[in-house]
């Protein structure tokens, strides 16, 4: 997905909750690091194609920037799919999504 809005926020996530729990020889082990990838992205995809995501064919690239109330319902939705059900979250939200 080349959206910067999804991106950015699935990195800063993976490296808080993911790859911060991973250590030794699991950070070379290439069959975890899939699976954990996998997990995170199949979290994911369900909120892109919800309505409130507002993605589409043609503004698949597109961020939601110059729109603060777009962008921040955006980060609020990668965080709640991404987080739910991660035991422990390192920079977790502060403020419940209302």
């Amino acid at each position: 997905m080349d959206n910067i809005d999804i991106v950015e926020n699935l990195a800063r996530i993976y490296k808080a909750d993911y790859w911060k729990k991973v250590t030794g020889k699991g950070q070379t082990n290439i069959d975890e690091i899939s699976k954990k990838s996998k997990e995170i992205i199949t979290k994911l995809y369900p909120v892109l194609y919800t309505e409130e995501f507002n993605l589409t064919v043609l503004t698949a690239t597109d961020s939601a920037c110059a729109n603060p109330k777009n962008e921040k319902l955006r980060k609020d939705l990668i965080e709640s799919a991404l987080r739910f059900g991660v035991s422990s979250v390192y920079d977790a939200p502060t403020k419940a999504i209302e």
